[in-house]
């Protein structure tokens, strides 16, 4: 019996919507970077390349990303009386 039929199982005894294992795979990459863990590590862990991840991950990355770009602001906006 496959993986992914073992899964359909545990999900149909769960009463939960069926998932996919690729699906869990990306959930778990996901969690991963909204944590703030290393793209390289990610994409290490899953096998990927980082180009891969990437593509897959866009839209979570794009977030990060923005967030990042607020820190940053905020950052630099308290460094103003640093001299």
């Amino acid at each position: 019996m496959g993986v992914s039929h073992m899964l359909q199982k545990a999900c149909n005894r769960a009463g939960v919507r069926r998932i996919t294992s690729h699906a869990l795979r990306h959930t778990h990459a996901s969690i991963m970077l909204q944590h703030g863990l290393d793209v390289q590590y990610v994409a290490d862990r899953l096998g990927d390349t980082v180009m891969v991840l990437s593509q897959t991950n866009a839209h979570l990355l794009k977030e990060m990303k923005e967030k990042g770009d607020s820190q940053a602001t905020q950052i630099a906006g308290g460094l103003s009386g640093v001299v």
